[in-house]
C-alpha cells in the first residue's frame, strides 16, 4: 500500500474534512494517474496492488471511498466488495474494469452489493475524478482546466515515463501471447498484461 496526502501536505486544519479514498488495482501506472488527480483535488488517497494490501489498509484506516479493479493478482475484485460489504455497508464504492459487462454481474454489483458505480476501462481522467467528488458531495473540480500546476506537471511527468516504457510492454504482451499460444495456463498471463494495458494506455 502506499498513503498520499492533499496539496496540502496533510496538515492544517482542513484536514478534519479530509476524506479517504482507497484505490485498489494492480495497475501501478492507472494508481499513478488516478492518484495525481485525486491528491489535486485535496482528497488523501491510499494506494494497493492486491486484496491482501487493501485488506491491512481496511484495519488501519476509515475510508469514505473505495475504488476497486476487477482483476487483481491474487483475488477477484467482486468478491472483495462481497467480503467489505459483509463488513460495512456505510463505504461507497466504485467498480472499475476492462472486461466485466455482462448484465448478471453488473445487476449482482449494483443491486446486492451495492455499488454505486460501474466504470470501464480506459477511463477519462476529468470525468473519473469528477464522478468520485461528486460521490462524496464534494465540489466539482475539472482537473484539465484548474487543477494545481503540479498535477499538470506530474501528469506530464506520467505520460513521458508511460511512452519511453510502452515498447518493452509491447513486447511482454507479444512474448505472453506467444506462450500462450502453446501453453494454456500462460493465458491468464497474456489476459492480465493485456488488461494493465488497456486500462492505462
Amino acid at each position: 500500500t502506499r498513503s498520499s496526502r492533499g496539496a496540502d501536505g496533510g496538515t492544517g486544519a482542513s484536514n478534519l474534512l479530509m476524506k479517504t479514498v482507497l484505490l485498489l488495482d494492480d495497475d501501478k501506472d492507472f494508481r499513478s494517474l488516478a492518484t495525481a488527480a485525486l491528491l489535486s483535488t485535496q482528497l488523501e488517497v491510499v494506494e494497493a496492488d492486491t486484496v491482501a494490501a487493501a485488506t491491512e489498509a481496511f484495519a488501519r484506516v476509515a475510508f469514505d471511498l473505495v475504488v476497486v479493479d476487477g482483476l487483481l493478482p491474487d483475488g477477484d475484485g467482486a468478491a472483495f466488495i462481497e467480503t467489505l460489504r459483509a463488513r460495512t455497508r456505510n463505504v461507497r464504492i466504485i467498480f472499475v474494469s476492462a472486461f466485466t459487462r455482462d448484465p448478471v454481474t453488473i445487476n449482482r454489483l449494483t443491486k446486492e452489493l451495492d455499488v454505486s458505480l460501474v466504470i470501464y476501462k480506459p477511463i477519462d481522467v476529468e470525468d473519473f475524478t469528477n464522478q468520485i467528488l461528486q460521490l462524496l458531495g464534494e465540489p466539482k473540480a475539472p482537473v484539465t482546466a484548474s487543477a494545481p500546476s503540479n498535477f499538470q506537471a506530474e501528469l506530464a511527468a506520467l505520460n513521458a515515463e508511460y511512452t519511453k516504457a510502452l515498447p518493452d510492454k509491447l513486447r511482454e504482451i507479444e512474448a505472453a501471447v506467444a506462450r500462450a499460444k502453446t501453453d494454456d495456463e500462460s493465458i491468464a498471463d497474456a489476459r492480465g498484461l493485456a488488461h494493465k494495458l488497456r486500462g492505462s494506455a
